[in-house]
């Protein structure tokens, strides 16, 4: 278990009054829901959409805003492109029926 998925617990366990016991994968667990939940809020704005031409050049990427260099992987593009294509997943995702943003995306 890594160190972010130990403070997702952690902060989890904050937020959380618990009167019983929850051992530390379930807490991984539901503090990772917790946060792909927020950012599922936070990000609201579908990804734009493109003309269907990929440019690879690179005078190209100099043009590109630096946050959508950030690469495709990380999750406010998820969900924002999740936003964009698959509207209902990303409402799902929200209500929190999905434990991350790479869980909607299958």
């Amino acid at each position: 278990m890594g160190q972010l998925e130990i403070r997702l617990a952690v902060r989890w366990l904050e937020l959380n009054d618990l009167n019983y016991e929850v051992g530390l994968p379930e807490a991984a667990r539901k503090g990772r829901q917790a946060a792909a939940i927020e950012a599922a809020r936070e990000n609201q704005e579908p990804l734009a959409g493109h003309d269907g031409k990929r440019k690879h050049q690179e005078d190209e990427k100099e043009k590109c805003p630096p946050e959508s260099l950030d690469g495709s992987s990380s999750k406010k593009r998820r969900i924002r492109r999740l936003r964009r294509d698959h509207p209902e997943a990303a409402q799902r995702l929200e209500r929190g029926e999905f434990k991350s943003a790479r869980a909607a995306e299958r």
